[in-house]
């Protein structure tokens, strides 16, 4: 199978890397147990408080990993899917163009 990159943005307080793996793997585990965690071959790649993250997926476990994610819900901030990506090249270049700056107005609602 193949793989691909979810690039995933952090709104609400900025989580630690461990926190957020923690997180994911919890609620996979949760929604599909232990063999949709197997399955999802889940890696957090990169990730940077400021601008989200990229996670890596076998192209089969993405629609499980995109539920795990949307069924997160910790207090103090939320993740969501901003662009699949089927290059670790290409999904690399979506999060660089998230500056600090314009993140912190979309959720301030600033510039709409």
């Amino acid at each position: 199978m193949g793989r691909r990159y979810l690039v995933f943005k952090v709104e609400g307080r900025k989580a630690s890397k461990r926190e957020i793996e923690a997180l994911l793997e919890e609620s996979l585990r949760e929604l599909f147990g232990d063999l949709g965690l197997a399955k999802a071959r889940l890696a957090l790649l990169d990730y940077e408080p400021e601008r989200g993250g990229i996670v890596r997926v076998d192209s089969g476990g993405l629609g499980v990993v995109r539920a795990a994610i949307a069924a997160m819900r910790p207090r103090d901030f939320v993740l969501y899917v901003v662009k699949v990506s089927g290059t670790l090249k290409k999904a690399r270049a979506i999060l660089a163009s998230y500056s600090p700056r314009s993140c912190a107005a979309r959720s301030s609602g600033e510039g709409v």
